[in-house]
């Protein structure tokens, strides 16, 4: 952050197995930043991964009803589908986290029998499963307070990405320090 790299969260519809540099718009200028791997979220391996990318290969992901039926869920698991929703990965789907955690058993049902269907050749007229024309419930609007949701993404991907839990406090605590870490071998004991 010193350096003025901006490192982002992870993104489904986005990031790929590894760490990627990724060109965002900022103040109408496009800056270089590096976006956060899927493989780097904990719990997710590789062939969760090389679902996604697959899936996503046929377009974007809308949301997480989406997600659940393109993506095979056999690759892709419950505990990896929870820790991609810690730490932000739907987050451009417009969904909030504890919404998505809250439903995410129904989307898992929901991918689950669209699955099902297109292997059995339970078809709509026009090719589509038989839930495609089924409207995906609301999700909610409630999401976590600030520290349960960095505590989230903290335990997903190792550290913060969205922001530190003390960045409101940075300017009280540089008022009231009296050293930095740097200086802590020049004090002695």
């Amino acid at each position: 952050k010193k350096m003025g790299i901006t490192v982002l969260p992870p993104d489904i519809n986005k990031s790929g197995n590894d760490f990627t540099v990724d060109r965002i718009e900022r103040d109408g200028q496009p800056h270089s930043v590096i976006r956060f791997g899927l493989a780097a979220v904990k719990g997710v391996g590789a062939k969760a991964v090389t679902a996604i990318t697959t899936a996503r290969a046929q377009g974007d992901f809308e949301d997480i009803y989406d997600f659940c039926e393109r993506v095979e869920l056999s690759a892709c698991n419950r505990a990896a589908i929870e820790a991609l929703i810690n730490c932000g990965t739907f987050d451009s789907t417009g969904a909030m986290r504890k919404a998505l955690n809250k439903i995410l058993d129904g989307a898992i049902d929901f991918g689950t029998r669209a699955q099902q269907d297109k292997k059995t050749g339970q078809m709509g007229l026009f090719g589509e499963s038989a839930d495609a024309n089924q409207p995906h419930p609301p999700l909610p609007s409630d999401e976590w307070t600030e520290a349960e949701m960095l505590a989230k993404e903290k335990a997903a991907l190792g550290f913060y990405v969205t922001r530190h839990p003390l960045a409101n406090s940075s300017a009280l605590i540089e008022a009231c320090a009296t050293s930095s870490t740097v200086d802590l071998s020049a004090m002695g004991e």
